[in-house]
């Protein structure tokens, strides 16, 4: 699947962006690449905090080239920002990066 190989590839540069905030001083905790947090049932594309059960960041990285799976993402996303504020045990600030929306 075309998509979802460049869903990854998205994943990846912000995967090596994050590295460089962390290597510069700017990003604390350790960043965890779909790691479902145990209070979850959703698999956040990023979270970062001291453990991946109690982060301090999500990052929902989404990416589209049509309307209609905008929609079907939106959804999702609205979702995952849900169970994040409410099942955490922290509450963590929720970031998306659209990628080709």
């Amino acid at each position: 699947m075309a998509g979802e190989q460049k869903g990854k590839a998205y994943e990846a540069l912000l995967m090596v962006c994050l590295h460089g905030l962390k290597q510069n001083r700017k990003l604390k905790g350790e960043v965890f690449w779909n790691e479902k947090p145990q209070m979850m049932s959703i698999e956040p594309d990023f979270t970062i905090g001291l453990t991946s059960d109690e982060p301090e960041v999500v990052i929902l990285v989404t990416h589209s080239s049509s309307a209609k799976d905008s929609e079907k993402k939106f959804w999702r996303n609205i979702g995952e920002l849900a169970e994040a504020k409410t099942r955490l045990s922290t509450i963590p600030h929720v970031y998306t990066i659209a990628f080709h929306s």
